[in-house]
């Protein structure tokens, strides 16, 4: 059944929704992204804020595949605003880190900082593990555009530890990559061969092969640049 010969809005409004879920499937993300938004236009006419959020959101994750950094930060925004004004506030979360992902990618590093600790705020509130170690991930990040080494790894390691007590090993390798490139931008050689190794011990034990060839690159660009 189309959409279009739908009159009830709600009944369209799912229609449009699965109709959008197959889009994004067959990797047609135009089409997605414009069934969507046809689907907010309806819910904002129904007052359905709750979904409005939802739609804007996955606008922005199709956007944010899509590499439109711009447009998947754009709608982000819009779910964030609508989220904060339902105080929706587990629904933030995600959407708080997605949001400052691309917020760092657009190097706009005092608003990500704001955003990030907006977000931690939540994940302690909740004790979400796997929120505060993106948080903390984050927040390395932006003090590390910042050249703050001190507080870069200082929230760099918070994730370890999070990730280390959790036994999460393929996290833990992961932060060790956190460490490497962050001991890479010091020039700091010695350390930077530390934390590289122990991420590509880690890819091995676990038997991820594409993160050992990226340990293995790393390595490698780091023997090089020590001749």
């Amino acid at each position: 059944k189309t959409p279009e010969v739908e009159k009830d809005d709600v009944k369209r409004v799912a229609l449009l929704s699965e109709l959008g879920n197959v889009y994004f499937l067959a990797n047609e993300l135009a089409q997605a992204v414009e069934t969507l938004r046809q689907v907010c236009r309806i819910q904002e006419k129904l007052s359905d804020k709750a979904g409005m959020s939802s739609a804007y959101g996955n606008i922005g994750s199709i956007l944010m595949q899509n590499k439109d950094l711009a447009g998947a930060e754009e709608n982000y925004a819009r779910a964030i605003e609508i989220k904060e004004q339902l105080q929706d506030y587990k629904g933030l979360i995600e959407l708080y880190s997605s949001r400052a992902n691309i917020i760092i990618l657009l190097a706009r590093v005092p608003e990500a900082e704001q955003l990030i600790k907006k977000s931690l705020k939540l994940n302690q509130k909740n004790n979400n593990t796997p929120g505060l170690v993106m948080d903390y991930r984050n927040l390395g990040n932006v003090f590390l555009q910042k050249n703050n080494w001190l507080e870069a790894e200082r929230n760099y390691l918070k994730a370890l530890d999070l990730n280390t007590k959790a036994g999460n090993k393929r996290d833990m390798a992961e932060d060790y990559r956190q460490q490497f490139n962050l001991y890479m931008q010091k020039e700091d050689r010695a350390q930077a061969e530390k934390y590289g190794l122990k991420a590509l011990e880690i890819a091995e034990e676990i038997k991820s092969r594409h993160a050992a060839l990226y340990d293995c690159r790393n390595l490698a660009r780091l023997y090089i640049e020590k001749k």
